[in-house]
């Protein structure tokens, strides 16, 4: 029998890194509003889990904390997030919504790579980083607006973006790095 649900009680405040990696069946997390930290890699690789909610009181989040998350539907990031991840939801090939918290201001390297089926991101104005490969292979994105207190897109940062027909850059980017929009080619 494998683990295929799991509601965390308030009493938890951290998940240290690896917890659930490779959890196959693991569908449904409940995390507690308590929630302070989740490891790097806490749900890598939890193919079945489908939709996640980070609480506000959550303030960091591990690299490749939801990697390999194929299922993965839906993730809801609180307000106490100031960064997202490297990696997060790379291979997060499902994943069509993503909403960020208001404090969200840094995008890590690669966080949303080959999540192929993301056609739409609200960027919040809050986000003043985008690092590299951000959005690398989001073959469904088809439009992005960019935050205005952004100054620079990043190298690959929507490379092979292959459905993106519309991007609206904000006044106070000063730099687009190499092959930022290659192969957009919608």
């Amino acid at each position: 029998i494998a683990l295929e649900s799991i509601e965390i009680p308030a009493s938890v405040c951290r998940i240290e890194p690896y917890t659930f990696k490779g959890c196959k069946r693991l569908e449904e997390v409940t995390l507690p509003e308590s929630m302070i930290s989740i490891g790097e890699k806490a749900f890598y690789g939890c193919k079945a889990l489908r939709e996640i909610t980070i609480p506000d009181r959550t303030k960091s989040m591990g690299d490749f904390v939801f990697d390999g998350c194929e299922n993965l539907e839906r993730a809801t990031i609180g307000n106490g997030i100031q960064r997202i991840p490297d990696y997060a939801f790379g291979d997060c090939k499902s994943l069509k919504t993503i909403v960020l918290g208001e404090s969200v201001e840094i995008i890590g390297e690669y966080a949303f790579i080959s999540a192929s089926s993301l056609s739409e991101i609200d960027l919040p104005d809050s986000i003043r980083t985008i690092n590299e490969g951000a959005f690398h292979y989001c073959e469904s994105l088809e439009e992005i607006v960019l935050p205005p207190l952004l100054e620079e897109i990043p190298p690959l940062a929507f490379f092979r973006c292959s459905s993106l027909a519309k991007a609206k850059l904000g006044e106070s980017i000063t730099t687009i790095g190499g092959a930022a929009f290659e192969g957009c080619s919608s």
